[in-house]
């Protein structure tokens, strides 16, 4: 396998690929990103961690944020990392089980291990999305999307369990990957501990 495939036409900045990371065609890397391994990029990127093999292989912008792994970007996700009032950001804490002030004035989005995001996704700046979730809506979600959430049409329903771990299975058979039994059983925990 490649240690990286930078596509004809790509620009990237400064920035550390893991193993079989892709920088597609088109691409503009700002700097001060990590690409995990066997990880898509395309679109805008800048300031950010994208977790192992991740896909945000489309137009977009990417700022100031960080993407857990095996999540999915739909074409035309884009973040704010700016209030335009210029104010310091606030994002939701998970130890408090509220929001507080992150002192920052560039702070974009948070999204945990194995969540989806639709098409033309937008994301105010600090949000904070949990793991295992789909989003699937066509305007601003909320600053704090919990673990396990299905949204779509603007309402938020729990992520049959079921349904998540069977698309994770096939997710895992997609990579050339085995899904680790200690995973599964660390995820059933998480999922009886949000739902």
């Amino acid at each position: 396998m490649k240690v990286l495939q930078l596509w004809k036409g790509a620009s990237p900045g400064t920035f550390i690929p893991r193993k079989g990371a892709v920088v597609k065609m088109g691409a503009t890397i700002y700097g001060n990103v990590s690409v995990g391994k066997q990880s898509v990029v395309g679109g805008e990127v800048g300031n950010s961690v994208i977790g192992d093999f991740s896909a945000k292989g489309h137009h977009g912008y990417l700022g100031c944020s960080v993407i857990g792994d095996w999540c999915n970007l739909g074409a035309g996700t884009s973040n704010s990392n700016l209030k335009n009032n210029l104010k310091t950001v606030t994002i939701y804490d998970y130890k408090l089980e509220d929001f507080r002030d992150t002192g920052l004035l560039k702070c974009g989005v948070f999204i945990g291990d194995y969540t989806r995001v639709g098409i033309n996704s937008s994301f105010n700046t600090g949000t904070v999305i949990g793991i295992a979730s789909m989003l699937a809506d066509t305007s601003f979600y909320a600053k704090f999307v919990p673990s396990f959430a299905w949204v779509f049409n603007g309402d938020t329903q729990i992520y049959n369990f079921d349904k998540f771990m069977a698309y994770l299975e096939a997710l895992y058979i997609s990579k050339n990957e085995e899904l680790p039994e200690r995973l599964i059983r660390e995820l059933n925990q998480l999922n009886k501990k949000y739902n």
